[in-house]
This record gives structure tokens, C-alpha cells and sequence, in this order.
């Protein structure tokens, strides 16, 4: 049996283990300088924690050595004992296991993958819905991981993009129509989606739709990609522009408020304003000194960037020079948001931090520490009639509920048992929705910070969205597939009144 290694495969699990660690930006810059986007690998056959997993075994393996070598001259100093070693080997899959049954990680034993504090109170109160075609409707045509999925405003059409790419590297986005009634009615189907292939003139190198964004009023739908290009489509799927100005993968684009400007963000460390009407570049901000990784507009002309420098810039289009400087995070910012009024502005990061920004002075006028790992997504309360209230979702497994006057944490949700990737509120601020690699999508009261519903899926929630209307819930999974859920009954028991 040959056992070689190549650095391709080598690549392939650390650019896995940052995507299922929760660094998505260092992920797609490890991706493309690596050369991963032209890998033939399938991940559909790579299990999540992979990478942990052959180094815990490597690790077995040594400690086997070491215990046998000591053995032989009557001494063992080490940690492990043979009958520790031999239960982490037997319960990973490979030749000890031929069965792959994974006793130990069932029981958070040695060889577990992910770990979880405990404590978590019982499920028995909510429902828990096993995610199927006769209770929802899953979408099925991507052959990657689907990152993202965003919602028409003013319609049930939903739009996917995924890291898969065909055999001439050329990314995919697509819009499905979704019918009024989920699930389907039996001898139904849904009507195929309008595919978006995102065309290259790089032969074989494969990219991946990194994020999309439906216009304010609904006619157009953007679209970013590895290749380092927007897209403005139609809803109707018409190809209008190619904006073509940055040099190196996009990870952020979003609309002003009236639809005229487009705003990007990429690992080429610079800010693009584009006209929409026309697709061209009005103006490019070269200020930061690591790539971009969040943008979001204050107004129709002033903005906020975060960047891997620490940094977030405060721009607006006609000025030459940034209004403000926020510095305090000491690690990557996963995201910023500015509130619905466009006063406070809310960032999170890699340092277990959330913070507070507000024009007026220089130092967070909040610093959210209760975290205690990476802090992945935020959200803001959108209802106006409620207490100013922003969510945050964490590696720690739990969302928190913050409330923004006084910067004291209102609830913990802590029934996830994984990495909470993905959180949204409901349009009218009453529930959220949170989406976990644990296979997760949970539904909350805002109010009360009870579980509602628990929906397990095939595999990661990578991102959660609700359409305008509050009747579906959207999810991209790590397994391919979206799911659109019905929150109101969702193959439950018990109907809800929501939206």
C-alpha cells in the first residue's frame, strides 16, 4: 500500500478545517493562493473535521510508539496509557473500525472532533423537525457548499450561490421560484432554477460565487465572485454588466438604499462605488493595507470597510479622505452593520468581541465581551417600535441577544451544539433564526429567548434568511442542497402565527 500525502490534499484539508473553523475570509485567500479553486478534489467525500481527525490519529500513533518503546525497558513517563490510545484509534474510521462507528466522538471521548461546553438545557419543550421533502422543499443543483442565498424583497424568488464551478471554472449562481404553499402538494415540483454562470476567460481555474444581493426594489440582482468580478443580473437572470475593476477575489457587495450605487469589497484591499445604471467604477478607495472583508452603506453616500489591517474606514463617495478611523479589534472583523437608522455602527471579530461605533467619538461606545470564541455573523433588530437590539452568533454555539442603549446582554440562545454561522430576524423583530454546523436551524422568541422549533438538516447551515413577508425561511447547506421552510408550521404539530 503506497501511503503518500500530496501538498494538494495537504491544501485541501486546511482550506476545509478554516471554512468549518469559522475563518471564511482567511479560507478563500488560503483557496486561491494555494491554487485550491482548481483542485479536482470532490468535498462531497470529505467528512467535516477531517484534518482533526488524521491528526488526532497521527498523534495515536505516536503515543503507540512511545508507550510500547517504554514498555520494552520497564518505563512509561507518558501522559497516555495503551488502553487510551487504543480507544481513540477504534473509534475513528480506518482499519481499527472498518464498521467507522465513532464511539468516543458520540461520547465526547479522546477522539472527538468538535467539543461542546454542556449545560444545555432540554430540547423537550420545543419541536425538533427532521428537514425533508414532506415538510419542506429542498433545492437541489449545486455540486458545492452553498454560501449564500438571499431573498427578492418584493418576491418568493431566491437566489443561491455556491462554491461549485463547471469544467471551464466558470461560477453559479441561481434563482429559484418559490410557490405560495411549503411543502409542495404530492405529484408537484418546483420549476427548475435560472442558472447565472459567471463565464471566464481563465481556463481551468474554478471560482466560486461568494455573495449576492438583490437590489432595494427587486429588478436586479448582484452577484460577487472568486474571479474577482460583480455581475448585475436581472431578476429574470439577463446578464446587464460585468464590473470589472478589482484584481483579486470580492468578499462583500451591497446596494445603497436608493439602488443607484453598487459597493464592493475584496482581497485586493480597496473600496469600488459603481454606478448600477451602467456598471462602471465612479470611484476606487485604496486606503486600507489588508483585504477588505465587509462593506456596508450609513446613507446613499457615505459607507463603513473593515479589513484584516483591524481597521474600519468610515468613506463617502466625493470625498477624498475617510470621515473616521475606528481601531480597537486586536483580530479579524467577520462583519459591520450599520443600524436601521444609520447612527451606530456594529462590528464583530475573531477576538470573541462585538462592538458599538458611533460617529461621534473614536472609542466603541460599547465593547461586548461575553463571547469565548469567534463571533461569526451579527444582526440588528429591524422593528423601529422595539428596544434597539442587536444579535450576535458565535463559535462558542450561542447567540446573544444585546440590548444597544445599555450594552448589557439581554439573553443567551444555547441550544446550539456547533459553530452558530448565520443568524436573521423575522421583518416584524418578533423571533430569529439561527443556522449551525451542528445541522441546525433553530427559530427563537425575541421576546423571551425560548427555543420555538428545531429543523436538523443533512448538513452545516452555513447561511439563514427570511423573505419579505415572514412565511419562508431560507437555508444554504455544506451538503450542495437550500431548504425553504415554512416557519408557521414547518412540518410541525402546531401552526404558529407569524408574519
Amino acid at each position: 500500500m503506497n501511503n503518500t500525502v500530496t501538498s494538494e490534499e495537504v491544501n485541501y484539508l486546511v482550506f476545509r478545517y478554516l471554512q468549518e473553523s469559522g475563518y471564511v475570509h482567511s479560507a478563500f485567500a488560503f483557496g486561491y493562493e494555494s491554487h485550491i479553486v482548481k483542485s479536482n478534489i470532490d468535498g462531497s467525500q470529505i467528512p467535516p473535521g477531517a484534518l482533526l481527525s488524521f491528526l488526532q490519529r497521527g498523534l495515536s500513533y505516536v503515543a503507540i510508539e512511545s508507550t510500547l518503546s517504554d514498555a520494552a525497558d520497564g518505563v512509561n513517563d507518558g501522559p497516555v496509557s495503551l488502553i487510551d490510545v487504543h480507544r481513540a484509534l477504534v473509534s475513528q474510521p480506518g482499519p481499527y473500525n472498518p464498521q467507522g462507528e465513532n464511539d468516543a466522538q458520540a461520547e465526547g471521548g479522546v477522539g472527538a472532533v468538535y467539543s461542546n461546553d454542556g449545560g444545555k438545557p432540554s430540547e423537550s419543550a420545543a419541536e425538533k423537525i427532521v428537514v425533508s421533502d414532506k415538510n419542506s422543499l429542498i433545492l437541489q443543483g449545486h455540486t458545492a457548499d452553498v454560501y449564500v442565498c438571499a431573498w427578492n424583497p418584493n418576491k418568493n424568488l431566491l437566489a443561491c450561490g455556491s462554491g461549485d464551478s463547471d469544467a471551464g471554472g466558470n461560477a453559479s449562481a441561481r434563482i429559484w421560484s418559490i410557490p405560495d404553499s411549503v411543502p409542495m402538494k404530492s405529484g408537484e415540483s418546483v420549476a427548475s432554477p435560472t442558472e447565472l454562470w459567471h463565464d471566464q476567460e481563465s481556463g481551468n481555474v474554478r471560482h466560486s460565487v461568494t455573495n449576492l444581493e438583490w437590489s432595494p426594489d427587486g429588478t436586479k440582482l448582484a452577484t460577487g465572485c472568486s474571479d474577482g468580478m460583480a455581475r448585475i443580473w436581472s431578476e429574470s437572470g439577463e446578464l446587464l454588466h460585468v464590473l470589472s475593476h478589482h484584481k483579486d477575489p470580492l468578499f462583500s457587495l451591497k446596494w445603497n438604499r436608493k439602488g443607484e450605487y453598487l459597493l464592493s469589497g475584496g482581497m485586493d484591499k480597496t473600496v469600488v462605488v459603481w454606478k448600477a445604471s451602467h456598471g462602471r467604477a465612479l470611484k476606487q478607495f485604496c486606503f486600507h493595507t489588508g483585504a477588505v472583508f465587509w462593506v456596508d452603506w450609513k446613507d446613499d453616500t457615505t459607507f463603513a470597510s473593515c479589513s484584516s489591517d483591524k481597521c474600519i474606514l468610515v468613506c463617502r463617495y466625493g470625498e477624498d479622505e475617510p470621515l473616521a478611523t475606528f481601531t480597537g479589534h486586536t483580530d479579524d472583523m467577520n462583519m459591520i452593520q450599520w443600524d436601521p437608522s444609520g447612527k451606530l455602527l456594529a462590528s464583530c471579530s475573531d477576538d470573541n468581541t462585538a462592538k458599538i461605533w458611533s460617529m461621534g467619538q473614536s472609542t466603541p461606545v460599547h465593547d461586548l465581551r461575553e463571547h469565548k470564541k469567534e463571533i461569526l455573523a451579527e444582526a440588528w433588530c429591524p422593528s423601529s417600535n422595539k428596544t434597539l437590539m442587536l444579535a450576535t452568533g458565535s463559535f462558542d454555539t450561542t447567540v446573544k441577544l444585546w440590548d444597544v442603549n445599555t450594552g448589557q446582554c439581554l439573553n443567551t440562545l444555547n441550544r446550539h451544539e456547533d459553530a452558530v454561522y448565520s443568524i436573521a430576524f423575522s421583518q416584524d423583530g418578533n423571533y430569529i433564526v439561527s443556522g449551525s454546523y451542528d445541522n441546525t436551524v433553530r427559530l427563537w422568541s425575541v421576546k423571551s429567548g425560548s427555543l420555538i422549533r428545531t429543523w436538523q438538516c443533512d448538513a452545516g447551515v452555513i447561511k439563514t434568511s427570511w423573505n419579505a413577508s415572514d412565511t419562508f425561511i431560507a437555508a444554504g447547506l455544506t451538503n450542495s442542497t437550500a431548504c425553504v421552510i415554512d416557519p408557521r408550521t414547518g412540518g410541525g404539530t402546531t401552526a404558529m402565527s407569524i408574519g
